[in-house]
């Protein structure tokens, strides 16, 4: 097999996280809820690294129908067994429920404002729009840090609707997972069988084999 060709995509300098309109928001609702704050601080870190509205597209990931029953249970679980502890935890319950509904409510429209997206996603972006139009056969597996970029950018891919592009996201197994994002052994198969097949020709991947309990 013949060596790959590498290139170095240079981007503008990222802005310094900044909280976003609706973020702000549900800081100032739900911000004493303690199971959202792994999720705050994902949506801080996007917002440099990949734009306002991706750093957005992170809570109807984490407040979706199927995570509340998951979000209850950490709240339960937090939760003494006296009369006034548990009081407060079914208010809390009624709060995640609240904020669901709240997330479902905020519309955001496709990326078109500066600041929107970051320069690194824009590039991003970019390139692949130019790789899909040139050769409509290629596959490729975007590599990122973070579990959450892998499904954000999934939501951003979807909504642009690039051309020949049809992907899809791929992460390792894990306990505990906050954000939705969590994946089983049968799924990380057929999203290979369908990657193959070229039913999804782009994955956006973050794979660590600690993850696997290796």
């Amino acid at each position: 097999m013949s060596r790959p060709k590498e290139e170095e995509w240079v981007y503008q300098v990222l802005h310094s996280p900044f909280e976003t309109e609706l973020c702000g928001t549900i800081k100032t609702k739900f911000g004493h809820l303690s199971v959202l704050e792994t999720t705050f601080q994902f949506a801080l870190h996007a917002s440099s690294e990949l734009g306002g509205w991706c750093a957005d597209q992170v809570w109807p990931l984490a407040l979706a129908n199927e995570m509340l029953p998951k979000l209850e249970g950490q709240i339960a679980k937090n939760a003494d067994v006296s009369v006034e502890i548990s009081e407060k935890t079914s208010k809390m319950i009624k709060e995640i429920q609240e904020a669901n509904e709240f997330v479902k409510s905020y519309m955001t429209n496709q990326p078109s404002e500066p600041g929107d997206l970051s320069s690194k996603v824009q590039l991003l972006m970019k390139k692949l729009e130019e790789k899909f139009q040139r050769a409509p056969q290629t596959k490729c597996i975007v590599f990122v840090q973070r579990r959450n970029t892998a499904k954000v950018l999934l939501q951003l891919c979807k909504r642009l609707r690039i051309p020949n592009l049809r992907p899809d996201v791929l992460v390792g197994v894990r306990k505990g997972d906050p954000v939705g994002m969590n994946s089983t052994f049968r799924l990380q198969f057929l999203t290979l069988i369908k990657f193959r097949q070229g039913e999804f020709n782009c994955l956006a991947s973050y794979y660590l084999d600690r993850e696997l309990g290796q």
